[in-house]
């Protein structure tokens, strides 16, 4: 094997290592995020949308956070301890988010006050998420959350991940994905909301 034919394989070669080393550094970064993965082991997780029942016996108590919404007010989740709540990682850029708050904004308004609504954006400039808000006609909560502290609470890997808690606190559902209108309705009876 000459030189000419050996440069490319020895690039090639550099450059999976270097691949390999930022995962394990992403990894390990999250790690010291203190991600509570483990705290959320048992709660129904489905990866890619699809829908799986939850098992009831496996709930665990959401962790509490603090964050400021879009109009500027502290809130905190423990704030509404009696009240089912949904509470939704999303991104304006997310396709499968903008699909799915059209929905999350119908059973906000057919079940509020019942249902708390908290639409976490996590990272986004503060104007861009008020503009799309304002644009779509979204009346639930959203809260900003700059630094991803309560994402990493939550240990949100994807957007959108929906969170439902009942109104003891305990996470029932974790669901990553764009929820059909029929699995959202599914994972709201679970949490005490239906109609």
């Amino acid at each position: 094997m000459n030189r000419r034919s050996f440069l490319p394989l020895l690039m090639a070669a550099a450059g999976l290592i270097l691949a390999t080393v930022a995962i394990l550094g992403l990894i390990q970064n999250r790690s010291l995020w203190n991600f509570p993965a483990a705290s959320i082991d048992s709660v129904q997780t489905t990866g890619s949308g699809e829908s799986v029942p939850p098992d009831l016996q496996a709930s665990k108590p959401a962790p509490d956070f603090e964050l400021t919404s879009l109009n500027g007010s502290a809130v905190r989740l423990s704030d509404y301890q009696g009240h089912p709540v949904l509470v939704n990682y999303w991104a304006t850029w997310c396709p499968p988010c903008r699909d799915e708050l059209p929905l999350i904004q119908k059973r906000y308004e057919r079940f509020s006050p019942d249902l708390v609504v908290l639409a976490i954006n996590a990272g986004e400039d503060p104007e861009t998420v008020k503009n799309y808000i304002e644009e779509n006609g979204f009346t639930f909560p959203v809260l900003l959350d700059p630094d991803w502290k309560a994402e990493a609470l939550f240990g949100i890997m994807a957007y959108p991940t929906s969170v439902f808690i009942d109104g003891k606190g305990n996470i029932l559902v974790r669901y990553v994905g764009g929820m059909s209108a029929h699995t959202l309705d599914d994972y709201l009876r679970i949490i005490g909301v239906s109609e």
